[in-house]
């Protein structure tokens, strides 16, 4: 049995507009290839955010076959998922 290491990579940070970037010292491996920007929703409640946190799993169960690995952690979204999961 061998063991290899992972190849280590120095990241340098930049503060530009009130913002934090990294990226390689490298430049050839960006940290966040995508920089589109992030969508999100702002949703009424815990109980919404588990709803949606589990249509959403129900979603993915359709496309995909065998098992699906969750780690749910300790968000009150998270909390009012397992509810409707129990």
């Amino acid at each position: 049995m061998s063991v290899q290491s992972i190849t280590r990579k120095s990241i340098n940070r930049r503060i530009a507009g009130g913002n934090v970037w990294l990226e390689y010292v490298d430049g050839n491996n960006p940290i966040l290839p995508d920089s589109s920007a992030f969508n999100y929703d702002v949703l009424a409640d815990e109980e919404a955010v588990g709803r949606a946190m589990f249509e959403e799993l129900i979603g993915y169960s359709k496309e995909k076959s065998g098992d699906i690995v969750i780690v749910l952690l300790g968000g009150r979204g998270a909390q009012a998922m397992y509810k409707i999961i129990n």
